[in-house]
């Protein structure tokens, strides 16, 4: 498990992320598109967007950039 990876465990136990809300927040940090991210995990665009809306009302935040934040202020 990369640094990466821990802070994104560390961010979702913090706020109640599913495990599959998890993943995706992983994928969107280390760069994906929407439509490669449901591509890598076999799920639809929607389903995708579905995932990437919670995740953000859980956080509280709106773009992109504030995740990447939220991420890089976790401990490693």
């Amino acid at each position: 498990m990369d640094r990466l990876s821990k802070r994104c465990q560390q961010l979702s136990e913090l706020y109640g992320l599913s495990g599959r809300e998890t993943e995706v927040m992983e994928l969107i940090a280390r760069g994906h598109s929407g439509p490669a991210i449901a591509e890598m995990l076999f799920i639809s665009e929607n389903t995708m967007r579905t995932h990437n809306k919670r995740i953000y009302a859980k956080l509280g935040i709106h773009k992109k950039q504030e995740l990447l934040v939220l991420i890089d202020q976790m401990e490693a």
